[in-house]
């Protein structure tokens, strides 16, 4: 036992607590994500062990990343599951609604008509 633990305990049950009260007043269809950054630092300063970090995630049900803001290591993927995430908690409830994701692109299309688009120059239209 140490005071660092027992900070980092005091620490946790905090966060976790307020991620509860967090979801009960928003609702639980949100995503919250944790992001462990600097992951391309991780051989010249101390780090949460993987396995902590990981728990935690789960015990809070998260998203859990590691990112660098510096390489872009998972910065895309995090985005992309956050935006899963709240689409299917959103086609759960509205079904006729769909949001598809272009992962290749990073683009977002809305509807049902994915890669049709309306000109709004009026080519090819008659009066």
């Amino acid at each position: 036992w140490s005071a660092v633990e027992d900070t980092l305990k005091q620490w946790y049950q905090r966060r976790v607590r307020g991620i509860t009260e967090l979801r009960q007043q928003v609702g639980s269809d949100i995503a919250i994500v944790l992001a462990g950054n600097k992951s391309d630092m991780a051989e010249t300063h101390t780090t949460v062990p993987r396995s902590e970090s990981s728990a935690y995630a789960d015990d809070a049900d998260l998203l859990l990343f590691e990112t660098s803001a510096k390489t872009g290591l998972n910065i895309e993927e995090t985005f992309v599951a956050i935006a899963r995430k709240l689409a299917s908690s959103t086609t759960e409830k509205t079904e006729p609604s769909r949001i598809l994701l272009d992962e290749e692109s990073g683009q977002t299309q809305r509807g049902c008509c994915s890669g049709s688009s309306s000109s709004s120059s009026g080519e090819g239209n008659t009066q």
